[in-house]
């Protein structure tokens, strides 16, 4: 709408389309009523062609400054459109802020067997627990090399996000994760057994001297 209002066209349009795999995501300019006939003749496509139903569930229109969840991040962006004039062409720019759903995230893991809701709080809160299914690992090393495999994913799929400090919550879930793993592993309750004897950033040396630390 506002930059209708700049180039002073009241049929400017802008269309952007990104997929993958089978999520797709329409970037618009223009009116609210054309994103859902957009919308009607990509399902109508869908099934005509590829014989895939686009159920109202699957999917949302949403303005920018709400943002939207896709692939794994939160986009969205505060800011109208920057629209310039330049070597006879209109520049149309958007500041897009790729944020992390931190919450969803913890969820997730939680799913996983990382985490769980502590008990006798008022409120939800989300705490480290053991990973049972690595407790037979043979180690403390190799169960230190089992949480970073899975720590340096999550770290390598939010390489792009705008707002890295928000992970440092789940940074320290997951250490939490380890030290009670490593507690149990060797009959112990407490993390703070694992800390103990490795230290806060649980480094433990190999017999070359060699120093792995949990992520």
């Amino acid at each position: 709408k506002n930059v209708q209002r700049l180039v002073k066209n009241p049929n400017w349009r802008v269309l952007k389309y990104i997929r993958y795999a089978d999520d797709f995501l329409f970037g618009l300019i223009g009116p609210k009523k054309l994103n859902y006939q957009i919308l009607i003749k990509s399902a109508h496509w869908l099934k005509l062609i590829l014989g895939l139903n686009l159920t109202s569930q699957s999917f949302k229109v949403k303005d920018q400054e709400k943002g939207i969840h896709f692939l794994g991040y939160w986009i969205w962006s505060k800011d109208k459109a920057n629209v310039k004039w330049k070597k006879g062409n209109w520049i149309i720019a958007f500041r897009l802020n790729f944020s992390i759903p931190l919450k969803l995230l913890i969820l997730k893991f939680a799913e996983k067997g990382f985490f769980h809701v502590a008990k006798q709080t008022k409120k939800k809160r989300f705490v480290g627990r053991r990973q049972d299914k690595w407790l037979f690992l043979k180690s403390d090393r190799e169960i230190i090399n089992r949480f970073n495999s899975v720590i340096n994913g999550v770290k390598n799929y939010y390489a792009g996000s705008t707002q890295q400090s928000v992970l440092s919550r789940f940074w320290f879930l997951m250490k939490k994760s380890c030290a009670l793993t490593i507690a149990h592993r060797n009959n112990k309750k407490s993390a703070w057994w694992a800390f103990n004897k490795y230290g806060k950033e649980l480094a433990i040396k190999d017999e070359k001297d060699n120093v792995i630390v949990c992520l």
